[in-house]
């Protein structure tokens, strides 16, 4: 079942996370008349313009609330597995550094061939876009593992704890590229798909005319890879939420199955999508997607003598 949620929880989440402080700011960000969309960012036309924060992220705003709400979750496990919760929130901040870390230097590796020299080289390490999911999730992957080293914490354990929020964090994600229109987004779709499987995202981040450019059509709509990304994502968070509290015959497998189901579906949702094909005739990652459905695949049959001892037991 799912977790209940009171309003003794979210006040004691708000207050344990200093939520309350920017609530304010928030509110008035997100309603205030002269707040506008432009190009993936919420313009905040009320502050002055040379403040840094007077245009924020959509994509940012998405990542923010996703790092919010998996602390929310995380609480609660540690508590019931009889963890210290404060290790729980650093945990979420460490994620949080190592995944834009991770993401950033990812996207500045896979965007080599787009930019030259020093300048270029800064443009694309500092640009306020520009992330890879699964460079974020390596560099957070290594990151939480010296973390929970260090607090004497089994890391494939908290794999399997993790694995619902990792697949609630994709879901923040790929919506965040989906308000942002950060270029995330298929090719082509046909005329009869209809809204909102097929979009046009004339005001995102990306340069939209680009695209009709390349399909000479200023009416083109693409497949909204995004959109499909998240709902996969959440049903996902769904299953493995549910089933959280149920013991695997070996620790690790929860988050293996994840990776399996998760990669595969990147990997199809690829063909797709703008993405060159430049790694033996794949996409990036694609690439990466074999090789984390490989390693999914290699551990289940590294555990499968535990599997069948521990299933057979149960079954005897």
């Amino acid at each position: 079942m799912f977790m209940k949620i009171s309003f003794k929880n979210i006040k004691e989440f708000a207050v344990d996370n200093h939520f309350v402080r920017l609530l304010p700011l928030l509110l008035l960000v997100l309603f205030n008349e002269s707040c506008r969309y432009d190009h993936g960012f919420l313009a905040a036309d009320f502050l002055p313009q040379n403040l840094f924060f007077s245009k924020i992220s959509t994509y940012g705003i998405m990542m923010a609330l996703g790092f919010i709400t998996a602390s929310f979750l995380l609480q609660p496990e540690f508590k019931r597995l009889n963890y210290d919760v404060k290790i729980a929130d650093n945990l979420i901040i460490i994620i949080a550094i190592g995944g834009i870390v991770g993401a950033k230097v990812f996207f500045v590796w896979e965007s080599s061939a787009q930019w030259q020299g020093w300048d270029g080289f800064s443009h694309a390490l500092f640009d306020r876009g520009g992330l890879t999911w699964y460079g974020g999730f390596i560099m957070a992957m290594a990151f939480s593992y010296v973390y929970l080293k260090i607090k004497k914490i089994p890391f494939v354990k908290m794999l399997d704890v993790g694995t619902p929020l990792m697949a609630m964090g994709y879901v923040f994600g790929r919506m965040g590229c989906l308000v942002s229109g950060d270029g995330c987004y298929g090719i082509a779709a046909p005329a009869s798909w209809p809204f909102p499987f097929a979009m046009a995202f004339p005001n995102g981040a990306a340069p939209w005319e680009d695209i009709i450019k390349m399909y000479n059509d200023v009416n083109v709509r693409v497949y909204n890879t995004p959109l499909f990304e998240a709902l996969l994502s959440l049903t996902l968070f769904s299953v493995f939420y549910v089933i959280r509290k149920k013991d695997w015959p070996a620790a690790g497998l929860k988050f293996a199955t994840f990776v399996f189901f998760h990669s595969t579906f990147r990997f199809l949702v690829e063909f797709i999508r703008l993405n060159p094909r430049d790694v033996f005739g794949v996409s990036q990652a694609q690439f990466i997607s074999i090789l984390m459905v490989c390693g999914a695949v290699f551990y289940y049959i590294y555990k499968s003598k535990e599997i069948f001892t521990k299933t057979k037991g149960k079954g005897a």
